[in-house]
């Protein structure tokens, strides 16, 4: 058993249960069971399990992870400082964020710096936020909402709101987005391109996304490669609005995710280290990726192996 616990080995052991259980949170694992299976023998140290309890707060602090700490009716909640066993039998429902399930699969997504001349003030009609947050609505539960928005790159924790919005209040969250400055507006922009192009975990209707994408362009936004453009100074032939779930590579290249892929023993030979994949944001990992369709100058792109890299 290693001397202290590993965040990233807790992090893939949710990762795996949530797997299971087809990405749903870990109802079935407690604490003290996740912290027994990490170490692969009963755990009865007690200053082991105030160290894994401390290692579940850095990871939901860190944004990482969530779960829930279970009560007995009536009853005082549990506290880890008196009791750190009985404390990690009540931790339930694990589940990693997006942050967290990178973290756990070795990903690292690489954003360019926000391009300043994107914002110039225009606005995003409530008319086409309304129709956002109804489909959105439709979709999900009340208490379901929060949870995807988070997981979607809004910032409900910081947002602020007004008295009579809730988390759940899908239109309220936009409009308060599209009204919190340049941040905000930033943050609404990669919103709606992404789930417009297929690169969230749910997106509209292909008659919804077509009609959404018509009222956009009429206001001078453009649907490109994930971002949500509004045109300025661009050609007309690039304003081309990409296959959902399609990254683009006009204009330069967009986030990138870079993965650090396991290799079994040595399937690959000898003296080859780690795999390294870098792929746009948005490409679907483990499969070659179609050619993309459009020719730059006499070149065509299209996807390609990556080579493992050679430790030297």
């Amino acid at each position: 058993m290693p001397k202290r616990w590993d965040d990233i080995e807790i992090l893939q052991a949710i990762d795996r249960h949530q797997k299971q259980s087809a990405g749903a949170p870990a109802w079935h694992l407690d604490g003290l069971r996740l912290m027994e299976e990490i170490a692969g023998r009963p755990v009865s140290e007690d200053h082991r399990w105030r160290g894994f309890v401390q290692e579940l707060y850095n990871a939901r602090d860190a944004g990482l992870l969530t779960f829930h700490v279970d009560t007995a009716p009536g009853g005082q909640p549990p506290q880890p400082d008196s009791n750190p066993h009985y404390y990690l039998q009540q931790i339930r429902r694990f589940a990693l964020t997006v942050a967290g399930q990178d973290r756990a699969r070795g990903r690292l997504v690489i954003q360019p710096l926000p391009d300043p001349s994107e914002d110039d003030g225009r606005p995003i009609s409530r008319l086409i936020l309304k129709q956002v947050a109804t489909a959105i609505e439709d979709e999900y539960g009340p208490d379901q909402i929060p949870t995807f928005l988070c997981e979607s790159g809004i910032p409900l924790g910081r947002l602020p709101l007004a008295d009579d919005i809730t988390e759940d209040d899908v239109q309220g969250v936009l409009v308060a987005l599209n009204q919190w400055g340049s941040q905000g507006r930033r943050t609404l922009r990669s919103f709606l391109s992404r789930w417009l192009d297929d690169q969230l975990i749910s997106g509209p209707s292909n008659e919804l996304r077509t009609a959404l994408i018509e009222q956009l362009a009429r206001q001078g936004w453009y649907v490109a490669g994930g971002r949500l453009d509004h045109g300025a100074d661009r050609p007309a032939w690039d304003r081309v609005v990409g296959t959902a779930g399609s990254a683009s590579l006009a204009g330069g290249a967009g986030a990138v995710l870079v993965e650090l892929l396991a290799t079994a023993g040595d399937a690959l030979g000898s003296g080859v280290g780690p795999v390294l994949c870098v792929r746009a944001v948005g490409m679907r990992a483990g499969l070659l990726q179609p050619p993309l369709a459009r020719d730059v100058g006499k070149r065509r792109l299209e996807s390609t192996p990556i080579a493992p890299l050679r430790t030297s």
